[in-house]
């Protein structure tokens, strides 16, 4: 397969925070000597990412699998051997009991079991696209063992399953407790019950972090009218590391790896899309194609939540009054010993009305809730949304809520932007957000969620008057400027999102609001003002100039010629490419001093409530905030004028 001039991505241009130019690699770099009827064709660039070539999505698709393996296949194995809750099978108990440990969990939470569950009713393109991959995982493995670690190859084959399990493991039941500081509070809470639980909650930032250390993602969608270009400019930096080298040590399931998808005609093709997947996903979690681009941030959602149960000596627990049995199963994890045997243990797990217990405590326990774990189908989400062309498609997509978390910033050739709150967002009797930040009574039903807010019910922006969205993992209400009637606080219940600003998202708000029309430049200029003027000078991060050649094809290969970019064509006014600014904090080495908070004072101001706000504390008990009542209704049809101007079907669930 030949790449030609025609071929190169000429919807959007890329440009990388440490790079002036993008190389697109040279057919040269292709593997003639297989058989490429399977995966597709896989050209490898100088910085070690591919770009997968197949007439269709499957074929992509196993080509994704195969590239997956090649630069990272003891760490996507690694992934899978957790997920399964097998690792203590594999490589033994670990040091401290931690194999067995994360086994006991992964399988206390229902991980292997769910993932079938997830599997069989996911939809049918969903699993083709996921037996796709698996194939080309194991293509590669039947084709190249030799270059895999021998501990990993036990692990083989990945099966369908270890996809499901995976997105659980690392979401729901990684991703989520950690963003709502769950293992911290479970070790306060063994170390000193319920009062010290409380008190960490009250230690720490909504933001999920201790009190006054900054940290978190940057993304901002800049719309045509805040363009120089009248284009719209789409930036994420999602503060994750690349590693496409090799794995980053200690990193696991934060492993992220770049590739470049295009489906059919490679001059004219269906799709043409990059970004980048975690290792063992078969979709692009951050992504842009010609057409339309999106970048995540971490949000303030709140929606994995401990409840203390106080046990009776029957086996029962208190509820709603009275009592409740504990549902009993048991499970058997598999140890490796020294010699090599393996010795079976058997554990017993107990659910209750919330979830499993997670914890216990003499005459206490834990129960763990996680929403979205009735919402099976991500992998079809996440190819629906890059395989949108205009905003109604991927709102029609990423309406569906599989992702149970992250903010959304969106932006497109047709010149619209886009802020969503992401995720699952559980409805609650009252009380404000800090009333849900530390462990709740497990005898009270009504703390028990059990409906999660629709698409059209969560904070918005689309297309708002200031012309910008933005988010640093600050809560909605600071994502856009002036505030719209979809993303304001007045609007929503108080338990949604804390109000509070952090010197990060003020930067960038700042100069937003502070400057005309934006070049690409300025962006990236911005970007790194905003992004650093609240930090401390930290370590340096690996550079990705010298960490980008393929792990495993160092050898002969030749720079590729040619850029990455858009083709002249005249444009309209608010319709043209996007200019998609990607990056991370480790891209460059060395230390940057942090900025002097003074300097923000010459940008405009922001409204003073929401600037400066201590920490919101836990409120204690929930309560005190009025129902969820005919509030959705009424900002659902705040932003429907938007959303019918831009082709989007108005209604619950579009």
């Amino acid at each position: 397969m030949r790449v030609t001039q025609s071929g190169r991505m000429f919807g959007i241009a890329l440009w990388l925070l440490a790079t002036t130019s993008f190389v697109l690699p040279h057919p040269s770099f292709a593997h003639e000597d297989e058989d490429q009827a399977t995966h597709g064709e896989i050209l490898w660039d100088e910085f070690g990412i591919p770009h997968i070539y197949g007439p269709d999505v499957l074929t992509v698709v196993r080509g994704l699998g195969y590239a997956e393996m090649e630069n990272h296949a003891e760490t996507l194995l690694m992934n899978v051997a957790a997920a399964r809750g097998r690792t203590a099978e594999y490589f033994g108990p670990g040091a401290g009991d931690a194999n067995l440990a994360s086994d006991i969990r992964v399988r206390t939470e229902g991980i292997p079991r769910r993932a079938q569950d997830w599997l069989d009713r996911g939809g049918e393109e969903q699993r083709a696209i996921i037996e796709a991959f698996a194939e080309g995982i194991n293509e590669y493995a039947a084709r190249h063992g030799d270059t895999i670690d021998p501990a990993f190859r036990q692990i083989l084959p990945f099966v369908p399953t270890d996809v499901t399990a995976g997105e659980q493991n690392t979401i729901h039941f990684t991703f989520m407790p950690e963003q709502d500081r769950l293992p911290a509070l479970i070790a306060a809470w063994q170390r000193g019950g319920f009062a010290a639980a409380d008190a960490l909650a009250r230690s720490v930032t909504p933001a999920g972090t201790p009190t006054g250390t900054p940290g978190g993602s940057n993304g901002w969608a800049i719309g045509p009218r805040r363009s120089a270009s009248e284009n719209v400019i789409l930036m994420g930096n999602p503060h994750l590391p690349w590693g496409n080298n090799a794995p980053i040590p200690g990193l696991g399931l934060y492993q992220w790896m770049e590739a470049n998808l295009i489906v059919g005609e490679p001059g004219s093709p269906s799709l043409n899309a990059s970004g980048v997947v975690f290792i063992g996903s078969p979709f692009l979690g951050i992504g842009y194609s010609d057409s339309i681009g999106w970048t995540h941030t971490n949000n303030t959602i709140q929606n994995a939540n401990l409840y203390e149960l106080a046990l009776n000596a029957d086996g029962t627990y208190a509820y709603a009054g009275g009592s409740r049995p504990l549902a009993h199963r048991t499970d058997t994890v598999q140890v490796r010993q020294a010699d090599g045997s393996l010795a079976a243990q058997s554990i017993d797990i107990y659910d209750a009305e919330q979830g499993p217990v997670v914890a216990r405590n003499g005459s206490k326990a834990l129960a763990l809730r996680v929403a979205g774990l009735n919402q099976p189908s991500l992998v079809s989400q996440y190819w629906g949304m890059i395989r949108a062309r205009n905003l109604p498609e991927f709102v029609a997509a990423n309406a569906a809520l599989q992702m149970p978390f992250f903010n959304v910033i969106y932006g497109d050739r047709d010149g619209h932007i886009l802020y969503l709150f992401g995720g699952r967002q559980p409805v609650r009797p009252g009380g404000d957000w800090g009333a849900y930040a530390g462990i709740l009574d497990g005898s009270d039903p009504a703390l028990v969620w059990r409906r999660t807010l629709d698409w059209f019910e969560l904070p918005r922006a689309i297309d708002p008057p200031g012309g910008f969205v933005a988010n640093s993992n600050n809560p909605p209400w600071t994502s856009t400027f002036p505030q719209v009637a979809t993303d304001d606080p007045a609007n929503f219940p108080a338990y949604v999102s804390p109000q509070f600003m952090d010197l990060r998202p003020q930067n960038a708000a700042r100069f937003l609001l502070g400057a005309g029309r934006l070049t690409r430049a300025q962006v990236l200029a911005g970007k790194e003002f905003g992004a650093h003027a609240a930090r401390r000078p930290r370590a340096a991060g690996p550079g990705r100039g010298s960490q980008r050649v393929g792990r495993r094809h160092r050898r002969g290969r030749r720079r590729g010629a040619g850029r990455m970019g858009p083709q002249r064509r005249r444009r309209q006014p608010g319709r043209g490419p996007i200019r998609a600014l990607v990056g991370h904090r480790q891209r460059r080495p060395g230390r940057r001093p942090g900025h002097d908070d003074r300097l923000l004072l010459a940008a405009p101001a922001l409204p003073r409530r929401l600037v400066g706000r201590e920490p919101v504390e836990h409120a204690g008990r929930a309560g005190g905030r009025g129902e969820h009542g005919a509030r959705p209704d009424r900002r659902r049809a705040a932003d429907a004028g938007d959303l019918r101007r831009a082709g989007c079907r108005v209604g619950r669930g579009a």
